[in-house]
């Protein structure tokens, strides 16, 4: 249901992209989320670790302690609002404002504040429209390394890949990076001790648990704000395991299948969810193209790109809604890593397209099946 015009958060944005000639004008509108009445770091951090041990500890949960709000987030269907978000999450690819390829969102929407950008791990960018209402962070995705182009955070961004979307960190796979020790290999089928990945995942140098501080830092400067998260590819991930861990509204560019993580991850989830991507009313909503091979789960195998570089991208199946750009079909594009980058998405997709596309929910996927 859409915020009626008299209510809706409206910031206008400068025009710098080839091809706009008019500033664009992004929109929030009501998004129904079930989520915890209690979302305080504090109160769901423990609870997290506990169903890291517990795979049984969200199904036994309250049903009282869970609620069905309809909270203000971004309008899914409308473009100018996507490419704005789009932008963002292009921007968290720019150490500095202004310069190189930013992207100004316009004086209405601004950037106040950046995180991670003197170490080695998760960065980003922190917005606040005029009246701080409304705060957007933007993460930034993987610096791709090997036969793509390398970049300071390439090695901490494939251990991260093959932790969140390997069956088992890359064991079992011959080309991929294995970053720990918690698989069985079996003739004809292997065992993953999920636990194990699990807190290989919460380790202090891992980005969720960086992107849970980012987080709870900005609750604290923004104590009444309505929080959104975005991201491209990786920086998505972050955004969307962030808004299923605290009930944000999260839309991400190109990320990859990421339920298998969330699970992992113990995030909270209601106790009449058998599967996160079974889960009605994330609030997640996961923008991407058909030729993406990282975002459709399909760059796997000996010879995928992705397994050359030492990745491990094994997942198939994402939480929330998936709304996919057919530009195979439309545009006549074949799959290749190429079309995965922001740039592409915004300029070749999102702004060559009359609409965005429509948003549906995968409840039936399955990933790593012959895993155990």
């Amino acid at each position: 249901m859409s915020v009626p015009e008299s209510e809706a958060s409206k910031w206008k944005m400068d025009n710098t992209l080839p091809g706009l000639d008019r500033p664009l004008v992004a929109r929030a509108r009501l998004v129904e989320i079930e989520r915890l009445k209690d979302r305080r770091p504090s109160v769901v951090e423990p609870m997290v670790a506990a169903a890291q041990v517990d795979d049984k500890f969200w199904s036994r949960s309250n049903p009282a302690a869970w609620t069905l709000d309809r909270s203000i987030g971004p309008d899914v269907t409308d473009k100018e609002t996507i490419l704005n978000l789009a932008r963002m999450s292009a921007n968290a690819y720019e150490p500095k404002p202004g310069e190189g390829g930013w992207r100004d969102v316009g004086s209405g929407f601004n950037n106040s504040a950046d995180f991670g950008w003197e170490d080695d791990g998760i960065r980003g960018y922190i917005y606040a429209n005029e009246d701080a209402s409304i705060v957007t962070i933007s993460f930034k995705g993987g610096t791709p390394q090997a036969g793509w182009i390398g970049g300071e955070t390439s090695r901490n961004d494939r251990d991260n890949v093959n932790l969140l979307f390997s069956c088992c960190c890359g064991q079992g796979s011959f080309l991929a990076h294995q970053v720990c020790s918690c698989a069985s290999i079996g003739l004809f089928k292997s065992t993953c001790n999920s636990s194990c990945v699990g807190k290989c995942l919460k380790a202090e140098e891992r980005y969720y648990p960086a992107a849970q501080h980012v987080y709870s830092n900005v609750t604290i400067l923004y104590p009444n704000a309505e929080i959104w998260v975005t991201g491209h590819s990786l920086g998505g991930t972050m955004s969307s395991l962030l808004g299923l861990t605290y009930g944000l509204p999260a839309v991400t560019f190109e990320t990859p299948p990421e339920a298998l993580p969330a699970t992992r991850l113990g995030l909270p989830s209601p106790p009449d969810s058998a599967t996160p991507q079974a889960r009605n009313n994330t609030g997640a909503y996961h923008f991407g193209i058909t030729s993406d091979p990282i975002y459709t789960g399909s760059c796997k195998g000996l010879v995928a790109s992705c397994a050359l570089a030492g990745y491990a991208f094994d997942t198939v199946c994402h939480t929330g809604m998936k709304c996919v750009y057919d530009v195979m079909k439309d545009f006549g594009w074949w799959s290749s890593m190429r079309t995965h980058g922001i740039n592409t998405v915004i300029q070749d997709v999102i702004m060559k397209y009359e609409s965005v596309p429509t948003c549906e929910p995968s409840p039936d996927c399955q990933d790593c099946s012959s895993w155990k």
